[in-house]
């Protein structure tokens, strides 16, 4: 939601989590993490300011205390299986300010994603003036590449750290390894 506010919902549909996200600005952009083993939510508002947020789900357990007063309750009891079964909890974990373009003007994010490389994860951006920028996870600018397209980047997607990006009609790739994005040309495709 354009207002910061998130809401995370398990495979059945049931809401396990609502937060704020706690941007000033509105929300541009969301994107979470492709890797298996960590639970990691990305937000961009439109001062193109990155919050990362750190998501943690354990199987729910009764208290100590809780279980004695089950056990004690003399009215109707309801399963202790019945409801959500998990525990999501959600940590602020850090801010990134999107460094400024050459020349010191700042280029709206319009999209984000994840990605890794041979082990290093970075944020990856797509901005408004046709440039991709790539940050590692502390928040450094580690690059940022010119597609050669005049118009803005409208989407970015990844699988198995492979960046493909769409802009106007046109798309191309990212390599993460070389740090050079690359347009692909299609001679023979209409529509």
């Amino acid at each position: 939601r354009s207002d910061g506010t998130i809401r995370l919902f398990l495979p059945s549909g049931e809401l396990a989590s609502t937060f704020s996200a706690g941007h000033e600005h509105p929300l541009s952009e969301l994107a979470v993490s492709p890797v298996h083993d960590e639970y990691i939510i990305a937000t961009v508002d439109a001062r193109s300011y990155v919050r990362v947020h750190k998501v943690s789900v354990r199987q729910r357990r009764f208290s100590r205390e809780e279980k004695q007063a089950r056990k004690a309750s003399k009215v109707d009891r309801i399963a202790q299986h019945f409801g959500s079964q998990v525990n999501v909890t959600v940590l602020h974990s850090r801010q990134i300010k999107l460094p400024n373009a050459t020349g010191g003007h700042p280029h709206q994010v319009l999209c984000l994603t994840m990605a890794s490389q041979q082990g290093t994860k970075y944020f990856v951006a797509g901005h408004d003036n046709g440039t991709v920028s790539v940050i590692t996870r502390n928040g450094t600018l580690h690059a940022r590449m010119q597609t050669g397209l005049p118009a803005p980047i409208e989407g970015l997607s990844v699988h198995l750290g492979h960046v493909v990006f769409h802009s106007g009609g046109e798309w191309g790739f990212v390599d993460l390894e070389a740090l050079e994005a690359r347009v692909i040309s299609c001679p023979r495709f209409e529509g």
